[in-house]
Formats: C-alpha cells, structure tokens, sequence
C-alpha cells in the first residue's frame, strides 16, 4: 500500500466516524425535544388535574349534605382520542344511513293504504248540502242530511274500507240506511212509513223521535244499477307524500251523488 492510499484510508475512517457523531447528537437532541415536550404536556395535565381536585374538594366542603364525602385519591381526568379520519366518515355514513331508513319508513307509511289515516271525522258539502264522513277502525259512515232537499230525511252510508291502491280505498258491505226526525212529520206519515216496509225497506228501529229505515238489497240495486255499491264508494287520501304533516284531504268518487269529487276536510 502506498503512503497517498494509507492517507486516504485514514481520511475516509475518519470522516465516517465524524458522520456518525453527528447523527449520534442529532438523534440525542430529537431525543430531548420529544422529552421536554412530554414533560410539557404532563404538567399541563397534573395542573388541570389539581385545579379539578381542588374544585371538587371545594363543592364538597361548601355542600352540607357531601359532608364526610371522601374524593378518590385515584381521581384522574381522561382525556378523550380524537377522532380519526375513518372514524369522522363512519360516523358520517351511521348518519346518513338513518336518515334514508327513517325517509323510506315515512314516505312508506304515507304511500302504503293503511285505513288508519283516514280515522277522524271529515266534513265536505254536495250542492251546498252539509255530508260528513267518520272513519273508525277500518269502518265508515258518511251522512247526508236533507236527502234530496227533503229536511227530515238523511240518508246513512255504513261499511269497511278495503285498500285497493296506494292511498286508495273502496267500500267492503256497505249497508244504507235512512234516518227519519219524526218531529217534522204528521203522524200520519210517519205511520205511512211503517206500513209501507216490505220489499224495499223495513223499520229497524222506531225511536221517540227518530226512526231507522234500511234499505234492502233490493231497493240498494236500484240505487246503483250499473255499479254495485262497494265499488262506487271510491276514497282517495291525497296529500304531500315529502310533507312530514300537513293537511290531508279524502276525495270521494261517487257519481251517484255528485258528478264532481266529494273532498272531505277536517
């Protein structure tokens, strides 16, 4: 080996010895840096601690009924992780998610037939003539008083609503009935009534005041020769299907009665 090579050898040992020095300290002061930061942070922590406790051993000794209460020396103030990334989108998505269900379960309740959504007492007019509709229990009854402008008359509709669309119901065993104020008649026609029940009608209930006529299924034809009864008795339950509440209208499709939509109103 020459001189001018032994040279260099020793050269290069000793700047490889110098480059690791160097690195040596720089990882001692990184070293240091995360160290006073901790120590930082853990005194920030002990401060916030002792504020606490002093703050509790304060309530206590102010608040009669803690009296002899001993605050746990193992007291400590957890901290709380922050939220990660996928922690934030998964809370994001939870959330989003119950919004669509809960969307799906309303709009489906407002579009599926259930008979419960018309329960309550509606009011509407044919011809200026007072109606009204009651829904019940699946069940119906809808009035008209002063049937063909006749004041001691009023004609009775009574049956049960069977879904047949969405938010569409018919009319299942509809029975009519006439209601008579016997206060407006002679009694000589009220005494017609009764002798005149045959085929048509018979007497179902004979009050002080009021009598009950129904009608039969004869007479229930005649009424509806073209259309049984059931399916001429059409509700439609018409409302914003996006509209949490609001106000809700039946229209009644009956051409017997009127040749225009009956909307029912509460």
């Amino acid at each position: 080996m020459t001189e001018t090579q032994d040279i260099d050898r020793k050269l290069e040992v000793e700047a490889r010895l110098l480059l690791n020095e160097e690195f040596r300290r720089k990882q001692l002061l990184r070293a240091e840096r995360v160290e006073r930061k901790a120590a930082s942070v853990r005194a920030r922590q002990s401060t916030k601690e002792k504020l606490l406790q002093n703050k509790v051993n304060a309530i206590v000794a102010a608040d009669p009924e803690l009296k002899g209460f001993t605050p746990d020396p193992n007291f400590e103030v957890r901290g709380t992780t922050p939220a990660t990334p996928e922690k934030k989108l998964q809370t994001i998505l939870t959330a989003a998610l119950v919004v669509v269900v809960l969307a799906i379960l309303v709009i489906g309740f407002k579009l599926y037939p259930f008979s419960m959504k018309l329960n309550g007492d509606w009011s509407a007019s044919i011809e200026g003539a007072p109606v009204s509709l009651s829904v019940k229990g699946g069940e119906f009854t809808f009035s008209q008083a002063n049937y063909q402008n006749q004041a001691p008359f009023t004609i009775r509709y009574t049956g049960k609503l069977k879904a047949d669309g969405v938010n569409h119901f018919t009319g299942k065993d509809i029975k009519v009935y006439m209601l008579v104020d016997k206060k407006q008649l002679t009694a000589a026609e009220v005494q017609n009534l009764k002798e005149n029940q045959g085929d048509y009608y018979k007497v179902k209930n004979d009050a002080l005041y009021l009598m009950t006529i129904e009608f039969s299924d004869a007479m229930v034809k005649q009424m509806y020769p073209t259309k049984s009864i059931n399916q001429s008795f059409g509700f439609d339950l018409k409302y914003d299907v996006l509209q949490l509440f609001g106000s809700k209208v039946i229209a009644l499709n009956n051409s017997r009665m009127s040749k225009d939509l009956i909307e029912f109103t509460k």
